[in-house]
């Protein structure tokens, strides 16, 4: 124990002071909790319950706030899906995890005994749908509407019933805490995916079958490249945004497609005007992919082109570059062909020796 020591996790803010005679910890927006010798004596609340709000100042409080939060957020996840459903998958996790979810799907169901008629899968958002149109269409998800702070706050294990249901937790809270907290203090993390498949027991070489495209879904994204000008035989993916690392300059990018395009290529910059599947089709004729790290990255892994890909500090726990890039390098995911992944890390603002190695790597 330190004499003052400090610790910030995404939403939450721990506070130690004297060898812990005092200590505070907060979670934004929803509790600030005091104690003298670990004994809780003041408290500030506010949340919603049933539609109202509870705002709370308390001496020596006795309520199990994180109890009444969490009976809260899972009464919220049922009464958004069709009654039918026994079991509910919460998917709390980005689009890395729930790609990996969908690649190693048979054997998660498996492993809780789930079936496709008594399973409803839920999420805060409406890509997942696309994930499990593109592996697993039988599927049954719908993105709903929760606070994504009560989520954090108050369900934390990987499995809950309530009112008759069974809500499975991907992944849980405790779990990623815990691997984030291990990966910033170690220099030979465990991957990953390796993590993620020791949690769930998944045979890494059993995976659903890659991602094909129909031939309507293909004529359909072909056409709208044909519109923008875009040479279809020529041309590089590039997908420059990521949602959990800091971003490279707009500098970088512009140098990046001047340089490319004096080598006779055209650029297609990746945007939300089009579905991570149209994206997906889309990179499928390129001659190549450059972008940051991120969850949609992995789901290209099996187009089986050369891939540029760009590490920077994460933002939740500001993890170094090289430490992100052992922890998550993509040539240890399912699919990769290692002689077409080429990792960047930019630890110390090196985006212009970045630049010239991916452009010195297209012919």
């Amino acid at each position: 124990m330190k004499i003052f020591e400090i610790k910030n996790v995404r939403q939450e803010l721990y506070i130690n002071i004297l060898f812990g005679l005092i200590s505070i910890y907060k979670f934004s927006g929803i509790c600030f909790d005091l104690k003298f010798l670990n004994i809780l004596f003041f408290r500030i609340s506010k949340y919603y319950k049933r539609g109202v709000l509870r705002n709370f100042y308390e001496l020596f409080p006795s309520s199990d706030i994180k109890a009444e939060v969490r009976e809260e957020c899972l009464k919220q996840i049922i009464e958004q899906v069709p009654s039918g459903a026994k079991n509910i998958v919460m998917i709390r996790s980005g689009l890395g995890e729930t790609y990996l979810l969908n690649l190693y799907l048979k054997q998660y169901m498996q492993k809780y005994n789930l079936s496709f008629d008594n399973t409803y899968f839920v999420g805060l958002r409406e890509n997942f749908a696309e994930l499990f149109k593109q592996y697993n269409p039988e599927i049954h998800y719908k993105k709903i509407g929760l606070n994504w702070d009560y989520l954090s706050f108050a369900i934390e294990k990987d499995f809950y019933s309530q009112d008759d249901r069974n809500i499975f937790v991907y992944i849980n809270k405790d779990f990623i805490y815990k691997l984030m907290n291990t990966y910033k203090n170690s220099d030979n993390p465990e991957h990953y995916v390796r993590a993620v498949q020791n949690l769930f027991e998944f045979k890494p070489d059993e995976i659903n079958s890659a991602f094909c495209a129909d031939s309507n879904q293909r004529l359909l994204v072909l056409n709208k490249l044909k519109k923008s000008g875009l040479n279809i035989n020529k041309f590089i993916f590039v997908s420059p945004d990521a949602l959990s690392i800091y971003p490279l300059s707009n500098h970088f990018w512009e140098e990046l497609e001047a340089n490319l395009k004096h080598k006779g290529y055209d650029i297609f910059v990746n945007s939300k005007a089009f579905t991570i599947t149209e994206a997906k089709i889309i990179a499928s004729y390129s001659k190549g992919i450059i972008g940051m790290r991120s969850g949609f990255i992995e789901t290209l892994l099996e187009l089986n082109k050369p891939m540029h890909i760009i590490y920077t500090p994460m933002l939740i726990n500001n993890m170094p570059a090289d430490k992100f890039c052992k922890a998550h390098s993509l040539v240890f995911y399912p699919y990769t062909k290692k002689e077409l992944i080429f990792e960047y890390e930019n630890q110390n603002n090196n985006e212009k020796l970045i630049m010239e190695e991916i452009v010195r790597r297209f012919e």
